[in-house]
């Protein structure tokens, strides 16, 4: 919807999952993640693992993730001429985006490594096992 927004379609090729989706990422110069969820959780540690910065729509989920202006884009939604003068200023900046990837790969390194998610989801299995810590709900 944001390549629609700004007018930006026709110079971007959308091509959903692939078996060699790992390859394209690399390939490309900067990610734009128009995704929700899980989805899009993986898809900002994806892009950031490869030192690539990236474009996301500003959610909870996103602001988790990427730090706005560091690692990354993070776009306001509902307005398409700022949308458009944030993206191609960012897509101006060879050397900011090259510093927002290099920002992005240290905050995965240190923030989002395997050993911390693994570490949170155990947490969150043994509160879910705790019956004291459940909330009734109305």
């Amino acid at each position: 919807m944001h390549a629609a927004a700004v007018r930006v379609g026709p110079v971007f090729t959308f091509l959903g999952e692939r078996e060699d989706e790992l390859n394209i990422m690399r390939a490309a110069d900067v990610g734009w993640v128009a995704a929700e969820g899980d989805g899009a959780a993986y898809a900002c540690l994806d892009f950031m693992g490869l030192r690539m910065a990236l474009i996301a729509e500003r959610t909870p989920l996103t602001q988790h993730y990427v730090a706005d202006g560091i690692s990354g884009l993070l776009l306001s939604p509902g307005d398409p001429s700022h949308t458009a003068s944030e993206v191609a200023e960012f897509l101006a900046g060879a050397e900011n985006r090259v510093a927002m990837g290099n920002a992005g790969r240290t905050r995965v390194q240190r923030d989002f490594s395997e050993a911390a998610m693994l570490d949170a989801a155990e947490r969150a299995v043994n509160a879910a096992g705790d019956r004291t810590k459940w909330t009734a709900s109305v």
